[in-house]
């Protein structure tokens, strides 16, 4: 873990890991026990949840992101298709002839 910048200032890193990742078996080396494990747990909830929650945040900007790029993208569409003259076939079939000439 060296050179990892939230390893320098945290000083329990082991601990949030630990928590932070349920399914961890072994750090650096040596088994993690149960009792570690809920030790960890319990100190880190509040940190734990705060990285899950601007998890959850991300996913829903990259989201909105996501829907934005496809509605822009049919608005394109929809303006090249009024551009070729899709739909104004109709429009002039539907007006009277007076108008026309």
């Amino acid at each position: 873990m060296k050179e990892n910048p939230y390893c320098e200032t945290e000083e329990d890193w082991q601990g949030f890991a630990v928590a932070l990742l349920p399914g961890l078996a072994f750090l650096e080396c040596h088994a993690i026990q149960r009792e570690e494990r809920e030790s960890a747990s319990v100190r880190h909830q509040g940190d734990i949840f705060r990285a899950q929650n601007q998890e959850e945040q991300q996913r829903e900007v990259e989201e909105r992101a996501k829907e934005e790029k496809a509605s822009e993208r049919r608005l394109k569409a929809a303006f090249v298709a009024s551009l070729r003259g899709v739909g104004r076939v109709d429009f002039f079939f539907k007006m009277p002839l007076g108008i026309l000439y």
